[in-house]
């Protein structure tokens, strides 16, 4: 763990960057579920709980289902659900000030002031048109096995709580970020392959600059969406499986 890495709380963060986004005038709707889209060439217009909303900008941020609004815009990006594990366990003796991953090990962890460990590996489950997910025991069990190899202290730990959610992973493992190929005014954030938490302060910097200013310093080809254009002629299967 470097000095300048740091840790935080989705949980306890989240509500925080909501509060302060209305104190800077900002209007949050929960429970909106987008029944329509559509761009006439100078406004986007969207539906939603019986309202219509109208601006020059829409920021394309739905993760999992970011690809569905690219497609309303003519755009191709495949997105498939993932649902990370999650375990935390009880207060232990505080031991361990690093974060901890293991490189293709799919184990990963760090301890809290408090002395929970939280860590994360394989899979839980969920089904994207509910939406709902929800975590897997045996899943939870695997990875705190994997992290007694790595820490034995922790043998005989209680887990106390497990959770996960539904995030969007690209083949690449990379995000989709940038502005639209096909609809000016239209960028996109999304399909951040488990690291959206970690990234969105940075990603929310750099898309307000795209929308204030028109431009950012910070290199965004890598993340382009017109990387899974599929060229013509070729076969969706086939384009499908190379990616």
């Amino acid at each position: 763990m470097l000095e300048e890495d740091g840790s935080a709380n989705p949980r306890l963060l989240a509500p925080a960057l909501a509060q302060a986004a209305r104190t800077a005038g900002a209007t949050i709707l929960e429970r909106h579920a987008v029944t329509a889209m559509a761009h006439d060439g100078s406004t986007f217009r969207v539906e939603a709980n019986g309202g219509v909303f109208a601006a020059p900008v829409l920021l394309n941020c739905a993760g999992f289902w970011g690809a569905a609004v690219a497609e309303r815009f003519g755009e191709h990006a495949p997105v498939e659900a993932l649902h990370p594990n999650m375990v935390v366990t009880e207060p232990l003796p505080y031991f361990c000030p690093l974060n901890i991953g293991v490189v293709g090990g799919d184990i990963y962890l760090r301890q809290i002031s408090r002395g929970n460990v939280i860590l994360g590996g394989g899979r839980g489950e969920g089904d994207t048109t509910v939406p709902m997910s929800r975590p897997r025991p045996d899943s939870g069990a695997a990875a705190m096995a994997k992290a007694v190899r790595l820490i034995p202290r922790l043998a005989g730990a209680l887990i106390i709580r497990s959770w996960t959610g539904i995030d969007g992973l690209t083949p690449d493992v990379l995000p989709v970020m940038g502005p639209s190929r096909t609809t000016p005014g239209l960028f996109h954030a999304f399909g951040f392959s488990g690291h959206g938490f970690m990234l969105g302060p940075a990603v929310g910097e750099v898309l307000s600059e795209l929308v204030l200013d028109g431009r950012t310093d910070v290199p965004l080809e890598a993340f382009d969406i017109g990387r899974f254009a599929r060229p013509e002629g070729a076969a969706e299967d086939a384009w499908n499986t190379r990616l």
